[in-house]
C-alpha cells in the first residue's frame, strides 16, 4: 500500500455542469488525491462497470483515509453511491459527501420501500455532508448522525478582473443549457415580448442543447430553433443564440448583459446568478427552492409570472439610476461568494 490518500469521487468535465465545474475545483485543490471519473464514458453501462472494478482497484492498491464524493438523485448513480458507501463502512473510511441538487430528498421519496431502507442504511455512514444553504440541511432530515455543514457555491475566479462593456442598447442573457426544465421556452416567449415593445433591448441565449426529463433533446431541439429562427426573421440581430460558450466569449456574454434571467423549474444555488453579479446584472429568477436564501429583491426580481418579469425588465431600462443601483449593490453582494473563500472552506473540512 502506499501512503495517505484522499479519494475523490464525482463528474469530471466534460460535459461541463456546475456540479462538474465545482468537484473539479474542489479535487484541483489537493496534491496527495485519487481520481474517480463517474462521468468518464458516454455510456452508463460502461461507467457503472468502470467505476466498481476502478474503485476495488484504488481500495486495494492505496491506503486511503478520506472520501469526498457528490452524491447523485438518480436511481443509477444512487447504486455506485451505495456500493461507495458499503465499501467505505466496511473499510471504516471517513466519507464526506457534497450535495449539488436541491431534491435528493424527493429522490428518496420516490424509490421503493425496500430500496430506500438501502440507502438510508449506507447514508448513515456518511460522517458529514456540505450543502449549498442552510435550507438545504433538510434534504438530510433523516440522518441525525451526519454532521451537516454549510458551503455556498462561487464565482469562478476568471470573472474577478472582469472589464464591463455596457452598452446603451439594454442586453438580456439566458446562460444555461437549453432544456425545457431551465425555462428556455418561458424565456423565448418573454424575449419576444420585449423586443416587441422596446427597441432599446437586444437578447443572447448561450447553451447546449440537452434533453431532460420533459422532452427528448430532438424535440427541445426543433421547437428551440423553430421559435429562434421566426424571431430572427421579425427582429434580425436584436436575439442571437451563441452555442456553448466558454471562456472569454462566456465572459464578454455576462460583460455586455444588463439583465440575466434564469425562469428555471428547478436549482439549487446556480454559479450563472452568482456570475452575473459579479458581471452587474439583474437578476430574474423564477421561484425555486432555496433561490431567497441566494437573492432578494435588493439583487432583482423572483418570479414565476412571464408579465411580471416583462414589466420589471421594461421599468428597469426607462429608470437608469435604479437599474444602476441594482447592478451595483449586485457587484458589492457577490464579494460574499468568491472562489477563493469557498476553496479556503472545503480545505478546512477536507484536512
Amino acid at each position: 500500500m502506499s501512503k495517505n490518500k484522499i479519494l475523490f469521487v464525482g463528474p469530471l468535465p466534460p460535459p461541463l455542469s456546475g456540479q462538474s465545474f465545482v468537484f473539479k475545483i474542489v479535487a484541483d485543490n489537493f496534491e496527495n488525491k485519487l481520481l474517480l471519473d463517474t462521468n468518464k464514458f458516454n455510456s452508463n453501462v460502461v461507467n457503472f462497470f468502470f467505476y466498481f472494478f476502478y474503485l476495488i482497484f484504488l481500495l486495494i492498491k492505496y491506503r486511503i483515509t478520506l472520501i469526498y464524493f457528490t452524491c447523485s438523485r438518480s436511481f443509477f448513480g444512487s447504486i455506485r453511491d451505495v456500493i461507495l458507501l458499503t465499501f467505505a463502512s466496511i473499510l471504516k473510511i471517513k466519507t464526506i459527501n457534497h450535495l449539488h441538487g436541491s431534491d435528493f430528498k424527493q429522490f428518496l421519496s420516490s424509490v421503493n420501500f425496500f430500496y430506500k431502507k438501502i440507502i438510508l442504511k449506507c447514508y448513515q455512514h456518511v460522517d458529514t455532508s456540505i450543502v449549498l444553504t442552510q435550507g438545504m440541511k433538510d434534504q438530510f432530515q433523516d440522518f441525525n448522525q451526519m454532521k451537516k455543514i454549510v458551503i455556498p457555491n462561487f464565482y469562478p475566479s476568471s470573472f474577478n478582473d472582469i472589464q464591463f462593456k455596457k452598452s446603451p442598447t439594454h442586453k438580456v442573457l439566458f446562460f444555461s443549457n437549453i432544456m425545457k426544465s431551465k425555462g428556455i421556452l418561458e424565456f423565448l416567449n418573454l424575449s419576444e415580448k420585449l423586443l416587441s415593445n422596446n427597441d432599446n433591448i437586444e437578447v443572447n441565449i448561450a447553451g447546449k442543447l440537452q434533453k431532460d426529463n420533459f422532452m427528448s433533446l430532438k424535440t427541445i431541439s426543433n421547437i428551440f430553433f423553430k421559435k429562434l429562427y421566426g424571431m430572427q426573421s421579425k427582429f434580425g440581430n436584436r436575439i442571437s443564440y451563441h452555442g456553448p460558450a466558454f471562456d472569454n466569449k462566456k465572459i464578454n456574454l455576462f460583460s455586455e448583459s444588463s439583465f440575466f434571467v434564469l425562469p428555471s423549474y428547478h436549482e439549487a444555488f446556480p454559479i450563472s446568478i452568482l456570475e452575473a453579479m459579479k458581471s452587474k446584472n439583474v437578476i430574474i429568477s423564477s421561484k425555486t427552492m432555496y433561490i431567497n436564501e441566494i437573492m432578494s429583491e435588493k439583487n432583482g426580481l423572483i418570479s414565476n409570472d412571464i408579465e411580471e418579469m416583462y414589466n420589471y425588465i421594461n421599468n428597469l431600462v426607462n429608470n437608469e439610476s435604479e437599474l444602476s443601483r441594482i447592478q451595483n449593490f449586485n457587484f458589492d453582494y457577490v464579494k460574499l461568494f468568491s472562489q477563493e473563500k469557498f476553496v479556503k472552506s472545503i480545505t478546512k473540512v477536507l484536512n
